[in-house]
């Protein structure tokens, strides 16, 4: 009776070792493809942030040469800003500044800065354009 237990417990852990044997590459295996993965899931993270970032970047360049566009379009070349610049043609540009330079006082050249603000929005108003609050 013992050499029967004794070969009925090194059978079953004989067959407990041949079975660890066999799944062991399969375990390896499935941790192999699980790393494989995770490395593919984390090299795509990467380049969506790569994409994202790139994103970023056209944008901040488009933003720039926009805003930079439109500063250049309101400016009346000898560094003052003029408002509706951009709807205005060089000559009423030229007579606007002698205006404001033959302007007696500050309350003229403000009548005749209101005065050409009201022409200017009328003007947007009839194009479509909408300026923003601060102007």
């Amino acid at each position: 009776m013992k050499f029967t237990k004794t070969v009925s417990s090194t059978a079953v852990g004989l067959i407990i070792v041949l079975m660890a044997a066999i799944s062991m590459p399969a375990f390896t295996q499935s941790t192999g493809r699980d790393r494989m993965k995770n490395i593919d899931r984390e090299q795509q993270v990467d380049r969506d942030r790569d994409r994202s970032r790139d994103r970023d970047r056209v944008y901040d360049r488009d933003y720039t040469k926009d805003r930079n566009r439109l500063r250049d379009q309101s400016m009346d070349g000898k560094g003052g800003k003029i408002y509706g610049f951009g709807l205005m043609t060089q000559e009423e540009r030229n007579v606007y500044r002698q205006r404001i330079k033959n302007a007696k006082t500050k309350k003229e050249r403000n009548e005749i800065r209101e005065e050409h603000r009201k022409e200017m929005r009328e003007r947007a108003r009839e194009k479509g354009i909408t300026f923003s609050t601060g102007n």
